[in-house]
Order: C-alpha cells, then sequence, then structure tokens
C-alpha cells in the first residue's frame, strides 16, 4: 500500500527513493537513519540492530539528535571535536572522541545523546575490570535469580586468572576476590559463565532445573584446600565479598540473603563456599547495632 504524501515519480506515488529511502515531508528527510523516528506518533519505529558498532549516526558525532532532535536533548559533548579531544561528562567523567566510536570511554562505551551503551561493567563499586574471553558464553536468557559462592583451589587472583587466560573456553565465575580484597571482574554481567554443572548427576534433586548458569551469577573467592581444610577469609577480602554481594542484591533486586555456598547446589567439596558464608555472618553481626 502506498502512504500518503509519500514520494511522486511522474505523477504517480511512489514508495521508496535512492537505496529504498522514504522522504517523509514532515521531517523533509530521505536519510534511513531519520525515517526510524514517526514525528507523528511521536515513537522511534525501531532502532539500530548494530547501534554500538559503525553506523550512519557517526555521520552526526554519533548523536542523531542534530539530525533531528525530535525531544530537545542536545548532547552536552562539544561540537566539532577532534580525534583525541577529552571533555569532562557530568555523568559519564572523562571522555575521548574516537574515529570510530565518537565520545566514549572504557566504562561506558559509546555515549549517545543521553543513551549509553553500557560494557557490561559493574557499576556503583569499586573493581578492576579485567574481562576474560574464555570465561565469557551467550546472554543471559534469564533473569538473575541468585549469586553462588566458590573458591579456587588457589594461593591468588593472578594465577587463577592466567589459568582461566590459559583455556579457550574457562569454567568460572564473573567476579574473583583476591586475598587482599580486591574485586576483579572477569565476564561481563551481560553474559553467562560456566560456574554450575546443571545436570542431574551433579545437582542435588531439590535444585536441579531451578538454579543453572543462566540465572545465576558466580564469584570466586581466592583461598587454597589443603590437609582437609579450607583457608580463612582475611579481613579485606570478607569485607568485599559482603559490598559485592550487596550491590549484586541491589541490582538485581535481590534480598540479601540471595546467595548460596556452591556445594549446597550440586556435589563438590565441603565448606567450599560455606566457609565464605560463614566468615560472611561473623562479619554481619559485627555490624549489627548491639541491644
Amino acid at each position: 500500500m502506498v502512504m500518503p504524501n509519500r514520494q511522486i515519480i511522474n505523477g504517480e506515488p511512489y514508495r521508496y527513493n535512492y537505496q529504498g529511502q522514504e522522504l517523509d515531508p514532515e521531517i523533509g528527510k530521505v536519510a534511513f537513519e531519520a525515517r526510524l523516528y514517526d514525528p507523528r506518533i511521536n515513537r522511534w519505529l525501531t532502532i539500530d540492530p548494530a547501534r554500538e558498532f559503525h553506523s550512519p549516526y557517526l555521520a552526526m558525532g554519533n548523536n542523531w539528535a542534530r539530525v533531528i532532535d525530535p525531544d530537545g536533548r542536545c548532547t552536552t559533548c562539544p561540537d566539532n571535536a577532534k580525534v583525541g579531544d577529552t571533555f569532562e561528562h557530568t555523568d559519564y567523567g572523562t571522555l575521548t572522541f574516537t574515529e570510530s566510536g565518537g565520545w566514549s570511554n572504557d566504562t561506558y562505551g559509546s555515549i549517545l545523546d543521553d543513551i549509553v551503551i553500557n560494557t557490561g561493567q559493574l557499576q556503583g563499586i569499586d573493581l578492576v575490570y579485567t574481562p576474560i574471553k574464555s570465561l565469557e558464553r551467550n546472554f543471559f536468557k534469564e533473569d538473575i535469580k541468585t549469586v553462588v559462592l566458590h573458591r579456587t583451589v588457589s594461593n591468588t587472583a593472578e594465577s587463577t586468572m592466567r589459568y582461566w587466560r590459559s583455556k579457550k573456553r574457562a569454567a568460572g565465575t564473573n567476579f574473583l576476590i583476591g586475598k587482599d580484597g580486591t574485586i576483579y571482574q572477569t565476564a561481563s554481567i551481560n553474559r553467562r559463565t560456566s560456574h554450575l554443572y546443571p545436570t542431574k548427576k551433579q545437582m542435588y534433586p531439590e535444585w536441579y532445573g531451578v538454579y543453572d548458569n543462566q540465572n545465576t551469577i558466580g564469584i570466586e573467592v581466592v583461598g587454597n584446600y589443603k590437609d582437609g581444610k579450607w583457608d580463612e577469609l582475611p579481613y579485606k577480602q570478607v569485607v568485599a565479598v559482603h559490598n559485592l554481594l550487596n550491590r549484586l542484591h541491589n541490582k538485581y533486586n535481590m534480598h540479601n540473603e540471595q546467595f548460596f555456598a556452591h556445594e549446597t547446589l550440586q556435589r563438590k567439596t565441603a565448606g567450599e563456599g560455606g566457609t565464605v558464608i560463614f566468615a560472611l555472618r561473623v562479619y554481619r553481626s559485627m555490624l549489627e547495632p548491639n541491644p
């Protein structure tokens, strides 16, 4: 069906122009990116499926608002920037103008007007973002339901990450906490990792089909297992576990007791995550006011 007021060729209505683009007389544009917005209903008809990569918006400094600006929300970043220019953004910190990404930084990725393409880094907590590609699988298909606590069976965070990097596909977690309290984010929070073995053989019957890698976040806490005992957690490490759990619970709207020891869900060495939970509860009891 030919829509009214579209292109007219030789007196006859015709939907398409150069490269199949339509002219919208209300905005006077035939550009594809302009046609995505329909001012009649004040809605975007679709989104750019490759918005984090090269796109037509880059011709406009990665900001469609300079073409149409339907909501009057122009970016705060300066115009006519050169590659390498920096800008202190009130919300996103120091941004650098790049040839391929417009205004961007390592934390937020590209800044499109007031829309942020996040890199998958957890915000609101001090951590070292060191994504390890061998850990990352596909995007989560379900909402996050709980957090699973693991131990590394190693002495340092560095040795654990070195092992993960040596594998083409490693089993591991989104987060790793060192003995000094440093929190490492080792995988995007948008992607699952293989930290559980959700099979009937491995999972306890009451948890099989309830929790798996699609709906849980894993935390590895550095600690070794020797002579039938797990390493005790240093104070700074316990504090880091507490802070990270609080941040994850807030982000995913979970109760602050929504976490499990690895060995509670499936057949693993006794005390693996339990030693972490014991230390965590002792620490939290110290935070409670005296009656």
